[in-house]
């Protein structure tokens, strides 16, 4: 299969990326977001892995707001997702059902969360 070839080039490309901006990194938190890290078997590269949730309504609803025309083919690759096979894997989840303004609090208080495990 086509998709499986090409991941088997570009998975040990991004996690070759990922160990060098880890090592090259002087920050206390580095963040990453990784659609296939599971699949891509990199989660033993960082020490939380966060989830972001989001109801399949709310997310299509959005989606068509940005561009209706790709909505639907987006909407249909979500399904496809692994997302719920590895939820339980998850350290953090964030919700991401309700504004803007509620994600970036939401996305602060994790931060925060973070920053107090390096004290």
């Amino acid at each position: 299969d086509t998709l499986k070839k090409i991941n088997k080039i570009i998975h040990p490309l991004v996690k070759n990326k990922c160990i060098e901006i880890i090592k090259n990194n002087k920050k206390d938190i580095i963040l990453f977001e990784i659609p296939l890290l599971f699949e891509a078997n990199m989660e033993e590269l960082f020490d939380y892995i966060i989830g972001v949730e989001i109801s399949k309504d709310i997310q299509l609803k959005r989606l068509s707001e940005r561009n209706k025309s790709s909505s639907i083919s987006l909407a249909k690759i979500n399904d496809s997702s692994t997302y719920n096979e590895n939820k339980n894997r998850l350290d953090f989840i964030i919700e991401n059902n309700l504004t803007l303004n509620h994600l970036n609090k939401e996305t602060i208080n994790l931060i925060n969360i973070l920053k107090s495990y390096l004290n």
